[in-house]
């Protein structure tokens, strides 16, 4: 009978893990470990097909203009309003590696730079869709 007792736990505590291996749809970014054909669409719109946490998978899209802003010729991440695009040219993922989003942006005296920013450092996956992840770990919605 001790037996049983001990195969029921073992076999309940490896089903139990199998949930938080198989549903990590929420890191802090990292969205490239759970979604994959990860491509930029008309250079703001971010679109890839992200795993849902239960077996499945979703075609999903986030603007990266709402949430990257050019600030004196450097990329960097807001939570809303970033409009990048008005200041910046031939946006493109840069490194298919490490997922590096880089765009030809001007500064304050109109002189063109190149600049870059990390995707997976604020953009993650949660169920299955891309979402914003702001630097205290707070997920929003889109626009």
């Amino acid at each position: 009978m001790l037996n049983i007792v001990r195969a029921f736990i073992l076999t309940f505590l490896i089903f139990l893990s199998s949930f938080s291996i198989s549903s990590p749809v929420l890191a802090a970014g990292d969205f490239t470990n759970t979604c994959h054909d990860i491509d930029l669409i008309q250079g703001i719109t971010l679109r890839a097909i992200c795993k849902t946490g239960d077996g499945g998978e979703n075609y999903t899209t986030i603007n990266l203009n709402n949430h990257i802003a050019n600030v004196n010729g450097t990329l960097q991440w807001t939570l809303s309003g970033g409009r990048f695009i008005e200041t910046c040219e031939i946006p493109r993922i840069i490194n298919y590696n490490i997922y590096r989003f880089g765009a030809f942006c001007y500064d304050i005296q109109r002189l063109k730079r190149f600049a870059f920013i990390t995707l997976n450092d604020h953009i993650t996956n949660v169920r299955g869709y891309l979402k914003y992840i702001d630097e205290n770990g707070t997920v929003h919605d889109e626009l």
